[in-house]
C-alpha cells in the first residue's frame, strides 16, 4: 500500500478560508521541495571542499595541521547542512483524498449560508491505527482479523436554502493481522498483514427546510442504484430528513463521485411554489 504524509485538519471556518488554508499547505510543500532540490548538492560540495584542503595539506608537505582542521570544519558544516535539509524535506506525497476533499469544499462553497462555517474534520493520518479498529474476529484458519473504520471526512454545514447537510466519508478495511508460522525446516517466519477488503462508504444526512422543499418519493435512489463509483445501499426519508448510504469498491473515490450523490439527493426535492 502507498504511504502518504499524515495530515489532520479540524474544520471550523468559512469555506473559502478552509480552501485557502489547504492551498497554502500545498504551496508551502511545493516551495520546500524546490528549496530542497536547489540545495541538496551543498553537503556534497562541502565534503569535496574539505577533501581538497586535506589533499592540499599533504601535497604542500605542511607539517602543521591547519588544513586538516579546515577540512574537519568543512565536513562538520556539511553534516549540519545535510541534517537541516533532511529534516525539512517533504517525506511522502499527500493522500489523494486531500484533493478530493478540497474539490468537495470548493463545489459547496457557494451553497453555504452567509457567515456560516464548515464543521468537521479531514483525517488523513491513515486507516490502520489501533484507535480505528471497529472490531476484531478470527477467520476460518484461526488467524486474527481486524476491521478498521476510518472516517477520513466529516462535514456539517448549514446551506443557503436552510437545509442542514452532513456528509461522512469512511474507509473500511478488513485486514488479516500478521502472524508467525513455523516452516518445514522448523524456523519461525513472520507473515505480514494482508488486506482482504478495502472499500469506501459515504453517508449523507440532509435535514430539509420544510418552508422551501417537499421531499418527493425516493424512486430515483433505490438500493442498487449506481451513482458514479458508488452504489446506493440505504435510502430513506423520515419526517423530512433524507438519509442515504452508498458503498464503493474503489478506493479512493473522487470528488465527482461524492458530489454526484449529493446532486442525486437534491433531485429528490421539490421546491415549493413561491419559496
Amino acid at each position: 500500500m502507498a504511504n502518504y504524509d499524515p495530515i489532520y485538519l479540524s474544520l471550523n471556518d468559512e469555506p473559502r478560508d478552509i480552501i485557502a488554508s489547504m492551498d497554502e499547505v500545498v504551496a508551502r510543500r511545493a516551495k520546500t521541495t524546490t528549496t530542497y532540490q536547489q540545495r541538496r548538492w551543498l553537503p556534497r560540495a562541502l565534503l569535496l571542499g574539505g577533501l581538497f584542503f586535506l589533499v592540499l595539506n599533504f601535497v604542500l608537505g605542511y607539517s602543521g595541521s591547519l588544513f586538516i582542521f579546515v577540512c574537519i570544519g568543512w565536513w562538520i558544516v556539511a553534516f549540519v547542512v545535510w541534517l537541516a535539509l533532511r529534516r525539512n524535506r517533504i517525506g511522502q506525497r499527500l493522500a489523494p483524498e486531500y484533493d478530493t476533499a478540497r474539490e468537495v469544499f470548493f463545489t459547496l462553497r457557494d451553497d453555504v449560508a452567509p457567515k456560516k462555517f464548515f464543521f468537521g474534520h479531514l483525517d488523513l493520518t491513515g486507516p490502520q491505527q489501533t484507535s480505528k479498529v471497529a472490531r476484531t474476529a478470527k477467520n476460518a484458519l484461526g488467524r486474527n482479523v481486524s476491521f478498521y473504520r476510518d472516517e477520513w471526512l466529516s462535514l456539517k454545514a448549514k446551506l443557503y436554502d436552510g437545509n442542514m447537510l452532513r456528509v461522512s466519508a469512511v474507509q473500511r478495511m478488513k485486514v488479516r493481522d500478521s502472524y508467525t508460522k513455523r516452516s518445514a525446516s522448523g524456523k519461525l517466519k513472520m507473515k505480514s498483514a494482508l488486506v482482504k477488503d478495502d472499500r469506501q462508504q459515504l453517508s449523507v444526512r440532509l435535514s430539509v427546510n420544510p418552508q422551501v422543499y417537499d421531499v418527493a418519493t425516493m424512486r430515483l435512489m433505490k438500493p442498487g442504484t449506481g451513482i458514479g463509483t458508488y452504489t446506493i445501499v440505504q435510502c430513506a426519508n423520515e419526517g423530512g430528513i433524507v438519509n442515504v448510504v452508498a458503498n464503493a469498491a474503489t478506493s479512493p473515490v473522487t470528488a465527482t463521485d461524492i458530489v454526484s450523490v449529493l446532486h442525486a439527493i437534491y433531485d429528490q426535492l421539490q421546491r415549493k411554489t413561491g419559496a
